[in-house]
Parts: C-alpha cells; structure tokens; sequence
C-alpha cells in the first residue's frame, strides 16, 4: 500500500528513480522478544521476572512495535502487570484503523470478522460473508478484499489460509459488529 502511495514505479511521480533504502521490521522471535524487553527494561534499571516476559512475548507475538507499547507502559506504572491495559489500548486503536478501512466498503467488516472467528479458507470465507450479507459476492470482489487486506499488511495468507498477521488486529476485528 505503501509503495502504490509513494508511487515509485510512477515516472511522473517525484519519487520516480530517486535512491532509497528500506528497513523491514520483521517479527521478532521469542528469544529476541525477550532479549528486546529485557535490555530495554535494563536501561531504564528495572529486572521484570522471567515469567512476565514469557507471558508479555506469547501474547504479543514477537511484533516489535507492541513489544516496545508493553515495554514503554510498564515503564510510564513502573510494574509489570500492565499487560491487560496494553492490550486493551492496543484493540481500541486497532478497532480505530479496522474502522477506517470498512468505510471503504462493508465487505472489508465481514470478511476480517470471519477469518477471525475462525473460517480460514476461501470458501468458508465466502459462505460467512454470503449469509452475512444475504447477498451473492462475486469471487473478484472477495479476491481484491482479501488481496486489499494482505497489502495492508492485516492478513497473511498461508498454505491455502487466510490468517491474521498480528493477534491484536484479531482481537480487534472479532469486535466489529454486523
């Protein structure tokens, strides 16, 4: 989505040609996301238990830009039982940009909330959305939502899967109401 923005491949656009470098954060591992937390907290001179982070890294699922929320929250209490109110915040900001992207159309709404409820593949997809909707959805119309969300970075698609790339964006799609 990023690049269709920036219009890189655009020879009339300003960025055409132009020289640059990109970084891709990947999902962090469970050592590294616990190596991330712990010399971040070292930093600032506190020492959570061993456990804690277990808990913090299986549920943030090594996506670094929650591990720093959780890390920059426990910081901001100073205690490390704030894992419930991280994820609390974090769904209310994830339902914000799950909202923005069903205004582009209602589809968008059915489709994330029936991947996460839990029909992965194409055709349970469809069928939800179908009996949702009460109306017939065109196969390329699904297929440019599912792609539209893949680009966005929301889904990941895995040996014939549709899955939610991080568990915050699932928490927060199964909120959306028909």
């Amino acid at each position: 989505m990023l690049y269709d923005f920036l219009e890189f491949d655009n020879y009339a656009s300003p960025l055409y040609g132009r020289v640059r470098d990109e970084i891709v954060l990947n999902r962090f591992s469970k050592e590294d996301s616990i190596r991330f937390l712990e010399t971040g907290f070292n930093e600032v001179g506190m020492h959570p238990p061993k456990t804690i982070l277990e808990e913090v890294v299986g549920v943030l699922n090594g996506i670094p830009g929650w591990l720093a929320f959780y890390g920059y929250k426990a910081v901001q209490n100073k205690r490390f039982d704030v894992l419930d109110r991280v994820l609390e915040e974090a769904i209310k900001m994830v339902t914000g940009e799950l909202d923005r992207i069903v205004r582009y159309g209602s589809l968008y709404k059915h489709v994330l909330r029936a991947i996460a409820m839990g029909y992965k593949n194409w055709s349970a997809i469809k069928r939800a959305v179908e009996i949702w909707t009460g109306a017939r959805v065109p196969n390329k119309t699904l297929y440019y939502s599912l792609c539209r969300l893949m680009d966005l970075s929301i889904l990941l698609k895995e040996n014939e899967k549709y899955e939610f790339a991080d568990p915050i964006h699932r928490e927060a799609a199964k909120k959306l109401t028909l």
